[in-house]
């Protein structure tokens, strides 16, 4: 893997929604590409940010 990690493909490593050989290729590339690595934590930082919105709350605000 010469280029970046996609977006698409960071998204899938954090839902841990890719194969075991894709993910090993990933993390392969995290341990030698501190840019990759580094969009990567700021994935996890947004996604253990986020809040969890109560469905009563939502159904009110969709009516």
């Amino acid at each position: 893997m010469n280029d970046h990690i996609s977006g698409e493909d960071l998204a899938a490593y954090v839902d841990g929604m890719l194969v075991d050989k894709k993910r090993g290729e990933l993390e392969s590339h995290f341990s030698r590409c501190p840019e990759c690595l580094e969009a990567l934590a700021e994935i996890v930082d947004i996604q253990s940010s986020r809040v969890k919105v109560p469905g009563e709350f939502l159904q009110q605000a969709l009516g």
